[in-house]
């Protein structure tokens, strides 16, 4: 599965994340190909009426052409299979791109 070489390779740092300007949402582009993996706040239809908190985390990962456009679409519900998995390579690209960041700042301010 796409998916779990995906958070391998993230893992392993060999997976340039990046931000794409969508709040909860983070790209990287391959050749040909971009995936998009991000985290959205959704309806549970499955809520009772009456519950305080009828939303729930959702995870999406999507493949891309070169062009922009949805070649296929990954939506995982809490209790889904792969859940985790998907939630885990949300949470590292988040890591990855805030690294990526950190260490540009420093390589700024240590410059002679």
């Amino acid at each position: 599965m796409l998916a779990n070489e995906l958070s391998t390779r993230t893992k392993e740092g060999k997976v340039a994340w990046q931000e794409t300007g969508r709040k909860e949402e983070y790209r990287v582009y391959f050749p040909d190909v971009v995936l998009t993996v991000s985290k959205e706040e959704e309806i549970w239809e499955e809520a009772e009426v009456e519950d305080e908190f009828p939303f729930v985390t959702t995870y999406k990962l999507n493949l891309g052409s070169e062009s922009g456009r949805v070649i296929d679409s990954l939506k995982i519900w809490p209790n889904a299979e792969h859940y985790e998995l998907l939630s885990e390579i949300f949470e590292n690209a988040i890591a990855r791109v805030r690294d990526t960041g950190i260490n540009k700042a420093l390589d700024y301010l240590i410059r002679p």
